[in-house]
């Protein structure tokens, strides 16, 4: 009896044309494409941005790179395939430094406060505005409240508020009048003319020079400075 050989029949040829045919779409268009390492990645974005970088992942399409520069910390996307920049976010911006300056105590804030207003000081808080600081201080001088701002670096009074409609005291005319001139009191007198009251200061100034300053006793308004020769 003769005997014939079966050869592989068209269903099957058919069947691994196919599988390989998928095989080759896998690897060739469905799978991600790395044609850039984390290596060249990374050297593109420190390239273009400086700083150091302190965190690295990566997704089927993108590397992500934490970088830490002067102005903050970045999250910076890299596109797998070619290395384009896909996004750049800020994270949350670093704090600005501190004011680097010597600030005076509180005591001695304290002390400044009661020799120009006296009274009794409620609160005393130090706050930052800008690149400097400054004191506030809540002051009772028996007749009102009254706030204080004073420059923690210098002691200098910068301005104060809450005055009474009763006008203002002895000692807010010599804080007022150490603020146009710095110096100190040697005396604070109460006068009226023409129905207007108004305290005279006399201060002898830091230059050894004798200034008297003139302020509405109600409103606290430097009316004038005389400078005796």
């Amino acid at each position: 009896m003769k005997k014939v050989k079966i050869g592989p029949t068209p269903i099957v040829i058919a069947t691994v044309i196919f599988l390989g045919f998928l095989l080759w779409l896998f690897f060739n268009v469905l799978k991600p494409a790395d044609s850039l390492t984390i290596a060249e990645a990374k050297e593109i974005v420190q390239d273009m941005y400086g700083g150091d970088i302190t965190e690295v992942s990566e997704t089927n399409e993108a590397y992500l790179f934490t970088i830490k520069t002067k102005s903050g910390l970045y999250d910076i996307y890299v596109q797998r395939k070619d290395g384009d920049i896909l996004k750049v976010d800020q994270k949350n911006p670093e704090p600005a430094e501190a004011p680097n300056e010597q600030t005076l105590p509180e005591d001695k804030i304290k002390e400044i406060i009661h020799d120009q207003y006296g009274g009794e000081i409620n609160r005393l808080e130090k706050k930052r505005e800008g690149d400097r600081y400054f004191y506030y201080a809540v002051l009772n001088d028996g007749q009102s409240n009254q706030t204080i701002k004073v420059d923690a670096q210098t002691g200098s009074i910068v301005e104060s508020s809450g005055k009474t409609s009763n006008g203002i005291t002895e000692q807010d005319a010599a804080g007022i009048a150490l603020q146009q001139v710095k110096g100190k009191v040697e005396d604070v007198d109460l006068k009226e003319s023409d129905g207007l009251k108004y305290y005279l200061v006399e201060i002898e100034s830091d230059q050894d020079q004798e200034a008297t300053v003139q302020i509405h006793s109600i409103t606290g308004e430097v009316l004038s400075i005389t400078w005796d020769d």
